[in-house]
């Protein structure tokens, strides 16, 4: 144990260790820069419907998967819980094309190595498939 705290310190001296860092978002467009506690990883999906349309598509994927604990329809944040882990989805308009929503899946987890994009990945792909499911319904 001494041995791997004296590597460390004189790493940290040299400057070849650092502390890894990341961005946490605190809402809206806001992010912090963080020291690197858990597991937190950011999807981004590009769904060629307009929002009205794709708000709906992710709350009843959420549904599906856990439960939403919170939403903002000011800014179009959904919180929710699945199993342990925190996910919050962002959807807005797409700055570059009309009628089309960018929507971002962020997953958070506890623990170091512990990203979970298959959650991330598994939200995007049941809200394409509940906006394929809402398009056919409609006359």
């Amino acid at each position: 144990m001494k041995k791997l705290l004296l590597l460390m310190m004189a790493l940290t001296m040299f400057g070849c260790a650092t502390v890894p860092r990341g961005n946490v978002s605190v809402g809206g467009n806001k992010e912090e820069d963080t020291p690197y506690t858990g597991g937190s990883i950011k999807l981004k999906r590009l769904y060629d419907r307009p929002m009205n349309m794709v708000l709906p598509a992710v709350r009843k994927a959420l549904n599906a998967s856990g439960i939403i604990t919170a939403e903002d329809t000011a800014t179009n944040i959904i919180h929710a819980r699945v199993d342990k882990r925190y996910v919050t989805v962002t959807v807005e308009p797409d700055k570059e094309i009309e009628n089309f929503s960018s929507v971002t899946y962020q997953v958070n987890t506890s623990g170091i190595l512990n990203h979970d994009w298959r959650l991330a990945s598994k939200l995007a792909e049941d809200t394409f498939r509940n906006l394929i499911v809402q398009e056919n319904l409609q006359p």
